[in-house]
């Protein structure tokens, strides 16, 4: 860049030498002939310099030039010195002019170079602009400059579309009328032209597209040419043309309200709204089906475009017979565009017969189900936006409203007949009142509370009927109902007929359609007689509450000592006394224990001698319940009473404890007044005795049952302990007997065997029949006895129940079955299968017993089909087949699992008894067996705390199932 600049600057002083050399060569030549030119050379030379250099080199041709002419030219010549005014005058206008050309020449520069770079940066802005076409045109119309973004928009590359004319944008109608040249003409006569229109792409296709068209004029105002931006505004058109169409059916929805809300016959609305239906979505037909109370035809109610005789006769079915039918079904708006290529469902003969082809149809609702649809059709291929869709459901909405309304308004005029009926008819007063208090309805029961005739107290307050202090009273209730909003239940007190009465009244707030309170509904009921009734059943709870509490308090008590203690806290707290005590006596013994409170100064827990408290005759000839109003005024005391006199006494209440009849002691109260009991006073003592008696006695009882039950306690231990000592004999014993049973059953197999095997063959066919016999019979007997031991272990061994898997157990019984193979059965097992709670076991053994019947019950000359599957369900009660369920488990969900046979069946008569120890239904020539394997099914399916049962048909196999918890229950 230094170099450049460096050999730059050389140019340009070069300039400055040879120009400022060639005008001192041309001076020198014509000075003689032209003196005055001279100068002009010069001047020339510095304006060539500054013009084709810069102001260094004008500088330097200004600074040779004037060496030249004060050396040649100004006297004293050949001599640098300028002598004269003249010559100083001539020569330093000569500088100070070159000095300001080459100023000049240099701003000039300076200018095109600022000129040249904002051309280049308007250049690259232009290219930059993708959004705008922008591109320049001659006086032709021609195209000129072509940016990316008008490639983008019209589809044109610059090579190709670069002197071509540009109404090639324009559509055919725009060219018809020439208005390519009617818009150069104005933008030349106006500046500029600005328009929105169609525009046509290089493919054909069109865009609305905003155009703004400048003339371009030179420094005198010549016309140079145009300048055309272009903005694609097809999205804008699009969505003014959505608004356009939006507002249309607002405006139509607006007016279709209005003429719902003002109070239009309901028929007359619906022949409006078709029409305003059609017109506003431009269709040719317009329906309004109503769905009839069989719910499977739909009748025209009203509609536009149709055949005029069928409205009010046609009718349309439902469901997929017809596009409204489908609407109906699906519950949504139902949009078709050409029904003849319909496949969701078929065309009603209302819209073929009219050519109808596509449309839109939606739920007219309010109802349940809908009162019906609103469709609109047109006989021309055309699409359906989702406005158009919101506009035809805005319309059916209003429908339903104006529907319900008329319905509404029907129903309001029947209710407000009834409602007068009921007013009327009932005993209580019905009041409606304004929010200054001011009566606007009332019933007549409600007009005789005041005395006067209904029309006389409408527009009347309380204050203008009641007395001033009444009336005050129930407007503050009044107005602090109508500032809470809630409604309440109040008690007030109103002079009726000379004597106060009471009414229950119930007041709500009254409610506009806005929800603003703008007054108060109330119902009074005379309640005086009520209150009276209830006055006197308070006073009863009152007592009976308290000695129900006394009741509690003593029940929740063990001992006799805190049995009375609770029942002298609650006493107390009812009849009001200075001293209470609960005392036992023991006639026996003569003895008086103290178990609650005090008496003479002997408190709780102590033992007196009856007669330190009273004569012994006395307590036991004297009346259940011992009343004296003032100690003071008996003239003989005893000790007990003496005592107390001393310590402030005046009053006595002494109530016996008796059980059944029979004196266990007393409950006495003392108080410092004379006179202090009541009758109540006494009646409540003497129940809180005979409860306090009542409840000494159970727990006495109770007491004797405890030890009665440690006794039991002791008896059942020593008894448990005998019997499992008996069962582990029995169970040594049950050993002893199979093996000495199996030892001689033993040696009669070996014997038949060996004589069968040595001696066969001098034995005759009966010979051979019977040693057979006698092996067969060895075999079963072992058999049994190997099933009895077994029977009787299920009873005894103790399992250990856990989470076991279904599909592993069946396997495994299954392997274990010797039956499966010489029978050839086939046995499925549908899985999957549960988890269960059991003993692995007693489960297989189970299954195998149960699979072993199953195959072995199915005649020979059939394949044995067996199938084992699980069910989960709630297990059955007592009534069920296999027994009671354990009460903890019975309301728990169970598995069932089911082993199906196709067997011979068993006849409901034995389904029960089979499970029974040696049951056999069939002779064992027959189906060979023990007659246990059932009774050990059932005993260990109920070790494990479930149930087993049977389902069968003779001839139709069996269907045995077993029922146990599942792996989530709580064992």
């Amino acid at each position: 860049m230094h170099n450049a600049n460096s050999s730059w600057q050389l140019r340009n002083y070069s300039i400055a030498v040879l120009a400022s050399a060639i005008a001192l060569l041309f001076s020198l030549l014509i000075s003689p002939l032209l003196e005055s030119v001279t100068f002009s050379m010069f001047f020339t030379a510095v304006v060539l310099s500054s013009w084709y250099g810069d102001r260094g080199s004008g500088a330097l041709a200004t600074f040779l030039c004037s060496l030249a002419i004060a050396y040649f030219f100004l006297p004293p010549i050949y001599s640098l010195s300028v002598m004269t005014l003249d010559g100083t005058i001539r020569l330093g206008l000569f500088v100070s002019i070159s000095l300001l050309t080459s100023e000049l020449n240099a701003a000039r520069k300076r200018a095109e170079s600022k000129l040249q770079e904002s051309e280049n940066r308007y250049r690259e802005m232009v290219e930059a602009v993708q959004d705008y076409a922008i591109y320049r045109l001659d006086l032709q119309g021609r195209i000129v400059t072509w940016n990316t973004g008008a490639e983008r928009i019209e589809g044109y590359t610059a090579k190709e579309i670069l002197g071509e004319h540009f109404s090639c944008f324009y559509i055919a109608s725009d060219l018809e009328r020439g208005h390519p040249a009617h818009s150069l003409q104005i933008a030349a006569s106006q500046g500029k032209f600005a328009e929105e229109g169609w525009r046509v792409r290089k493919d054909g296709s069109q865009f609305w597209a905003s155009v703004l068209l400048t003339a371009i004029r030179d420094k005198q105002g010549s016309l140079l040419g145009f300048s055309k931006v272009l903005r694609e505004m097809t999205a804008h058109k699009q969505a003014e043309e959505e608004l356009r169409v939006r507002a249309r059916q607002q405006k139509a929805i607006a007016q279709l309200g209005q003429l719902a809300l003002s109070g239009i016959n309901l028929t007359a609305l619906m022949d409006e709204t078709v029409t305003l239906v059609a017109q506003t979505l431009n269709m040719e037909y317009c329906k309004i089906l109503e769905l009839l109370p069989q719910r499977d035809i739909l009748l025209l109610r009203a509609g536009i475009g149709w055949q005029p005789e069928l409205v009010g006769r046609a009718t349309v079915s439902t469901g997929t017979n017809s596009q409204a039918g489908y609407t109906l079904l699906f519950n949504q708006p139902v949009v078709v565009t050409d029904i003849n290529k319909e496949t969701r469902f078929r065309g009603s003969s209302l819209l073929f017969n009219h050519g109808a082809i596509g449309g839109i149809s939606v739920i007219i609702n309010g109802h349940n189900p809908p009162w019906g649809v609103l469709g609109a059709h047109t006989s021309r291929q055309r699409t359906f936006s989702q406005n158009d869709i919101n506009f035809l459901q805005g319309v059916a909405n209003i429908l339903a409203e104006a529907i319900d309304r008329s319905e509404s308004t029907q129903a309001l005029q029947e209710s407000y007949n009834l409602l007068q009926s009921v007013l009327e008819g009932t005993n209580d007063a019905v009041f409606v009142k304004d929010r200054q208090g001011r009566y606007q309805l009332l019933n007549t029961a409600a007009a005789r509370i005041f005395g006067n005739a209904k029309d006389q107290i409408v527009g009347k307050d309380d204050t203008q009927l009641l007395p001033i202090d009444i009336a005050a009273a129930i407007r503050e209730t009044d107005r602090r109902i109508m500032t809470r909003g809630r409604a309440e239940v109040v008690e007030e007190l109103v002079r009726e007929a000379g004597s106060l009465h009471t009414y229950l009244s119930t007041k709500d707030p009254y409610r506009d359609a806005r929800g603003n309170i703008i007054g108060l509904i109330g119902i009074a009921r005379d309640i005086t007689e009520r209150k009276r009734a209830e006055a006197a059943l308070f006073r009863s709870n009152q007592r009976l509450e308290t000695l129900q509490a006394i009741d509690r308090a003593i029940l929740r008590a063990e001992s006799p000592e805190q049995i009375a203690q609770a029942a002298l806290e609650r006493l107390t707290s009812v009849i009001t006394c200075q001293h209470a005590a609960v005392i036992l006596f023991n006639f026996n013994t003569g003895e008086a224990q103290i178990l609650a409170g005090q008496i003479a100064l002997n408190f709780a827990k102590s033992v007196v001698p009856i007669t330190a408290l009273t004569p012994l005759e006395t307590v036991k000839q004297r009346e259940p319940t011992l009343y004296i109003e003032d100690i003071a005024s008996l003239s003989s005391r005893t000790p007990a009473l003496e005592r107390q006199l001393q310590e402030g006494s005046r009053s006595f209440l002494a109530v016996a404890l008796l059980v059944e009849d029979n004196l266990i002691g007393d409950l006495t109260l003392f108080a410092n007044r004379p006179a202090a009991f009541s009758p109540e006073d006494q009646a409540i003592a003497s129940e809180i005795a005979t409860q306090l008696a009542i409840a000494i006695q159970q727990s006495r009882l109770r007491e004797q049952l405890q030890n009665y039950a440690n006794q039991l306690e002791q008896r059942v231990t020593e008894r448990t302990a005998a019997l499992v000592e008996a069962n582990n004999e029995l169970e040594a014993f049950g050993y002893s007997v199979s093996h000495d049973l199996r030892a001689p059953l033993r040696s009669m197999q070996g014997l038949a065997q060996a004589l069968q095997e040595d001696y066969s063959d001098l034995l005759d066919s009966d010979g051979q029949e019977y040693i057979e016999r006698i092996i067969a019979s060895a075999e079963r007997m072992d058999g049994l006895i190997q099933d009895l031991l077994n029977y009787s272990r299920l009873s005894r061994a103790e399992m250990k129940l856990r989470i076991l898997n279904l599909t592993e157990i069946v396997t495994e019984a299954t392997s274990q079955l010797e039956t499966l193979r010489s029978r050839q059965a086939q046995i499925t097992i549908e899985q999957p299968l549960p988890e269960v709670i059991g003993h692995r076991t007693t489960l297989i053994q189970v299954l195998v017993n149960l699979l072993s019947n199953a195959i072995k019950f199915v005649p020979t000359n059939k394949q044995p089909q067996v199938r084992v599957w699980a069910e989960v369900g709630r297990a059955g009660g007592a009534g069920e087949a296999g027994g009671e369920l354990l009460t903890q488990h019975s309301v728990l969900p169970r598995i069932r699992l089911w082993v199906e046979d196709n067997g011979i069946g068993i006849a409901p008569e034995h389904q029960e008894r089979i499970f029974n120890v040696f049951e056999r239904l069939h002779g064992e020539e027959s189906y060979p067996g023990s007659g246990i394997g059932l009774a050990i099914v059932r005993k260990g399916v109920e070790r494990m705390g479930g149930q087993v049962g049977v389902e069968s048909v003779i001839g139709q196999g069996s269907r045995f199932w077993i029922e146990l918890r599942t792996a989530t229950m709580k064992t």
